[in-house]
């Protein structure tokens, strides 16, 4: 009886250990041949050219003027932070500033003037902006006639930003793009272009 449980013991033992070692990894097979490509579906009508965005185009808020109501001197100006005004852009760039006009009736009607602008009519005026660095735009003013500027014709500014590379408007396929020059371009034409709000 002892020796029938050993035998029992016995065929246990191997069973187990058959079972073991018999659950070891063995070697990968070869991979087979890569299957042919299916066949390319025709390719779509291609699509209508999409309006010009703002991407990468930076431009600010309306500014309320810094300059005094009354200017006695013949020259004033004052700085606008541009935050986004790069070295970048002030060598490859464009930068537009525009004017917005004192309502000039009881309707309120104002309108906006691309600088640099010399005015006269019944302010002899020149007005003009220039990148003072990164980051900083002046603002000036002065008379052309030697007297003192007196009261100025706007009470707004804003700035326009657009850095170099920024394409000019779609050209026919096999054409070359022309290099557009946006400061030929009016307030409204640039709103329009780069989609920006009022």
């Amino acid at each position: 009886m002892t020796a029938m449980k050993n035998l029992v013991k016995l065929s246990w033992i191997l069973v187990i250990s058959i079972s073991l070692f018999s659950c070891s990894d063995g070697e990968d097979g070869a991979i087979g041949p890569e299957g042919q490509a299916g066949e390319q579906g025709e390719q779509g009508p291609t699509g209508e050219q999409g309006d010009t965005g703002t991407a990468n185009v930076i431009y600010s808020d309306w500014i309320p003027s810094e300059f005094d109501a009354n200017i006695i001197a013949t020259g004033s100006s004052f700085i606008i932070d541009a935050p986004s005004l790069t070295d970048e852009i002030i060598d490859r760039g464009v930068i537009l500033v525009y004017g917005k006009t004192k309502p000039q009736d009881i309707t309120n009607d104002q309108d906006v003037i691309p600088l640099p602008i010399d005015y006269f009519g019944s302010r002899q005026q020149s007005y003009r902006y220039r990148a003072e660095g990164p980051g900083e735009l002046g603002i000036s003013v002065g008379s052309t006639d030697g007297g003192s500027v007196g009261e100025t014709l706007f009470d707004e500014y804003r700035y326009v930003l657009i850095p170099g590379g920024i394409p000019a408007a779609p050209s026919a396929p096999g054409t070359v793009k022309s290099k557009v020059n946006y400061t030929t371009m009016s307030y409204q034409q640039i709103t329009i272009l780069f989609n920006i709000p009022e």
